[in-house]
C-alpha cells in the first residue's frame, strides 16, 4: 500500500501591496482538430519555441512549430503525413548554439525516424533510420558542439529495443542501448555537463522503470523501480550530473512517481498528493536545484504543477479550466520562472495552450505564511470513526474533503471561513477501504491517508 498524504492549500496573509506573479495562460494554436506531442524549449531571450502534432482529419497529420517573436506567435507547418495520426504523435525540440530549432519525430506511415532542422532560411528534413515498427516517441538533445542525438525505440530488425542515434558530420551513427525484449518504450533523454546522454524508458514487458547512461565506451543499464511502472517518463539532470525522473505508476491507482539517484541508491516518492493522473508528466530542475513536475490530474481534471520543497511535494493548479493539461512540457527561464506547453483534453478543437509564471502588471496583496497545520488522523487505521484537526494562525476559507482511492469525493468534513485557532471534526460512516483527506486553502494542497477496516 502506498503512503497517503493530506492536501494543504495556502491562505492569504495581508501584507504591504506588491507586484504579483501568477500563471499567465494563452491559446497558441486554435486551428487544429487535435493537438498532441507538445515539446517546449526557451531561447537565450526566454522566448518559447514549441513543436507539436496537428491531427488534421481531412489533410493528414502535420508537424508544426510555434515561436514567440516578442510580440506574436509565428506558426509553421514543417511536415505533413498521409494519415490523420501517423506523423509526429510525439515530438522533441532543442535549440543549437545559434538558437536555431531542431526537431525529432517519427512517421508511422512511412516507418521512419525523422529529423528537421532550421538552417536560418528553410527547414531541412532528413530520415535518420527506418524500422518496422518505429516507436511513437523519441527524444532529442543537442550537445555543446551542436551535434544532435536521438533516443528512440524501434524493431531493428524484428524485436523492439532502445536505440541511440548521433549525427556526426553528415552521417547518423546508430547503436543499441538496451537489448532487453520489448525494452525502450517512452524514452526521454537529457545530457549532463560532460555531454553524456542519460535516458529513462519503459523496461521489458511494460513492467520496469529503466535508466541508461553512456560512459566512456559502453552503456550502463539500471532498474529504477519494478511493478507496473515506467510509462510516460521524463528525465532531467542536475548540476551534479545526477538524474531526476518522473514517470507513470499504474498500480494500485495512477500516480506520478519521482526517482532521484543520490549517488548510491534511488530515492522514490509520489508526486501527486491525492487522486489519480493521466497522460505524460514533464520534469525540470530549477536554478536552485529543486525538481518540479507538471502533470494532468484526472481527479481535478486540470493541469497541475508540483515542486519538491525539501521534504515533501507541494502541488498547485496551473490551469483550472476543465480538462486541460495533456502532453505537458516544462522548462525554466533565466529568471527561474516556469513555462509550460500543453493541450486541451476535450473540446471541438483541442487547442495548443501555453502558460508562464510571471509578473502580470497588476498590483496585489502579498501572500504570506498562513501557519496552517493539519494533524494526523486518529485512530488510523480505524474500525469506525476517526478524528482530524487543523490549526490556522489567521482566518481564511478552507475546504476539508474526503476522497476514495479512485479520486471520487465521498464526504465534506468542513467548508467555509474559519477563524484562527484549532478546529476538529469527525470522520465517520465510511466503508472499508483507503481514503484521502484533503485540506484546501488557496492554491496549494497537502494530504493524509485514512484506512478504514470493518
Amino acid at each position: 500500500m502506498k503512503p497517503l498524504a493530506i492536501v494543504l492549500l495556502c491562505c492569504t496573509l495581508i501584507s504591504p501591496v506588491v507586484s504579483a506573479d501568477v500563471w499567465n495562460i494563452e491559446i497558441v494554436d486554435s486551428s487544429s482538430d487535435n493537438i498532441s506531442g507538445t515539446s517546449l524549449v526557451l531561447d537565450a531571450d526566454n522566448n518559447p519555441h514549441i513543436s507539436y502534432q496537428d491531427q488534421d482529419s481531412e489533410n493528414g497529420a502535420k508537424l508544426k512549430y510555434a515561436y514567440w517573436n516578442g510580440s506574436s506567435w509565428e506558426i509553421t507547418v514543417i511536415d505533413t503525413g498521409s494519415t490523420e495520426d501517423g506523423l509526429a504523435h510525439y515530438t522533441s525540440i532543442a535549440l543549437d548554439s545559434e538558437g536555431h530549432p531542431r526537431i525529432a519525430y517519427t512517421d508511422q506511415d512511412t516507418e521512419e525516424l525523422k529529423y528537421a532542422s532550421w538552417n536560418g532560411s528553410s527547414w531541412v528534413i532528413t530520415v535518420v533510420t527506418t524500422a518496422n515498427p518505429i516507436g511513437f516517441k523519441c527524444s532529442l538533445c543537442i550537445d555543446s558542439e551542436d551535434n544532435p542525438s536521438i533516443a528512440f525505440d524501434a524493431a531493428i530488425p524484428s524485436i523492439t529495443h532502445l536505440w541511440y542515434a548521433r549525427l556526426v558530420g553528415v552521417t547518423w551513427y546508430i547503436s543499441l542501448v538496451d537489448p532487453g525484449y520489448a525494452a525502450g518504450l517512452w524514452p526521454s533523454m537529457a545530457l549532463d555537463g560532460n555531454d553524456n546522454p542519460h535516458i529513462s524508458y519503459l523496461g521489458a514487458y511494460y513492467d520496469d522503470m529503466r535508466y541508461a547512461v553512456l560512459g566512456p565506451e559502453v552503456w550502463s543499464l539500471y532498474t529504477v523501480e519494478s511493478g507496473n511502472v515506467g510509462r510516460y517518463s521524463s528525465i532531467a539532470i542536475d548540476d551534479n550530473n545526477r538524474p531526476h525522473i518522473s514517470y507513470f505508476d499504474d498500480h494500485p491507482i495512477y500516480n506520478v512517481n519521482y526517482a532521484y539517484y543520490n549517488g548510491s541508491t534511488w530515492d522514490i516518492s509520489i508526486v501527486n498528493n491525492v487522486g489519480d493522473v493521466l497522460n505524460q508528466s514533464s520534469i525540470a530542475i530549477r536554478n536552485d536545484g529543486e525538481p518540479t513536475v507538471t502533470y494532468y490530474s484526472n481527479t481535478y481534471n486540470c493541469l497541475m504543477y508540483a515542486r519538491y520543497a525539501g521534504s515533501a511535494w507541494i502541488n498547485s493548479v496551473i490551469d483550472d479550466d476543465p480538462c486541460v493539461g495533456f502532453f505537458s512540457s516544462l522548462a525554466f527561464d533565466s529568471e527561474n520562472k516556469p513555462h509550460v506547453s500543453y493541450r486541451e483534453a476535450l473540446g471541438e478543437n483541442r487547442n495548443l495552450r501555453y502558460a508562464y509564471y510571471g509578473y502580470t502588471g497588476i498590483e496585489e496583496e502579498e501572500e504570506g505564511d498562513p501557519g496552517i497545520v493539519l494533524s494526523d488522523i486518529t485512530p488510523n487505521p480505524t474500525t469506525g470513526s476517526a478524528n482530524i484537526s487543523f490549526s490556522l494562525q489567521i482566518s481564511c476559507d478552507i475546504n476539508l474533503d474526503v476522497f476514495d482511492i479512485t479520486g471520487r469525493k465521498v464526504a465534506v468534513l468542513a467548508e467555509g471561513t474559519f477563524s484562527s485557532g484549532t478546529h476538529e471534526t469527525e470522520i465517520s460512516e465510511l466503508g472499508s477501504g483507503v481514503y484521502f483527506c484533503m485540506l484546501r486553502a488557496g492554491d496549494f494542497v497537502d494530504t493524509k491517508m485514512l484506512v478504514v477496516i470493518k
